[in-house]
């Protein structure tokens, strides 16, 4: 019985040991190999792709998902439904619902530009 106990004691403190080694290298295998947001390069041929499926300023899309797509650099998603002047959407008579619709406007650039662009969603440049 007493062999039995020391045998168990031996196998107890070999696993210990083993996990306290295994979190021991963990830690100093990580601490040389951490890649940060700033170390990661995207790569170019991505980013040519992605900027020619953009959606460029004062273009529609005709999809439920503000998701759905992407607007190009320096402009912003917004909601392309009509407004009325409480900013309250417009429905049209006849009509079976809120129709959904996206575009992408440059707000902020001191221009109240595009149809999509109005006091609603970007007051900075059409007040």
């Amino acid at each position: 019985m007493a062999f039995e106990r020391k045998l168990l004691l031996v196998a107890v403190v070999v696993s210990v040991l083993a996990v306290a080694a295994a979190v021991i290298l963990f830690f100093i295998y990580s601490a040389g190999n951490t890649t940060t947001t700033k170390d990661v390069k995207p790569d170019k041929a991505v980013i040519k792709k992605d900027l020619a499926n953009c959606i460029k300023e004062g273009e529609y899309v005709d999809h439920p998902s503000k998701d759905s797509f992407y607007c190009c650099p320096g402009l912003v998603k917004t909601d392309a439904r009509p407004l009325d002047e409480n900013c309250e959407v417009i429905i049209p008579e006849n009509s079976p619902g809120i129709e959904s619709g996206w575009a992408c406007i440059k707000c902020g650039d001191g221009i109240c530009g595009s149809q999509y662009e109005n006091k609603c969603n970007c007051p900075a440049d059409c007040e």
